[in-house]
């Protein structure tokens, strides 16, 4: 009865971590977007951290260059944020 047991066990434990996976896999296709600077910098993720995409405005680039560079920081920062 034991071996029954834990073998049903290691079974269920499989399941769970092939349905891990899928969910895992859904996610990665899943893109979120956030902005800051009302708009002027949106950054485009997938649920799995990768970013995708970096949209900077156009007049921003007539701004100071450390201005610009902080929006671009926005993207490192919200990876580590969503991240721990």
């Amino acid at each position: 009865m034991f071996k029954g047991g834990m073998g049903n066990i290691m079974k269920q434990a499989q399941q769970m971590q092939e349905r891990m996976q899928k969910a895992q896999d859904d996610l990665a296709k899943i893109e979120v977007t956030g902005e800051a600077g009302a708009g002027m910098v949106k950054v485009t993720m997938t649920c799995n951290h990768n970013v995708r995409r970096v949209d900077i405005d156009e007049s921003l680039m007539d701004d100071d260059k450390d201005m610009v560079e902080g929006y671009v920081e926005f993207k490192k920062l919200a990876k580590r944020r969503w991240v721990m």
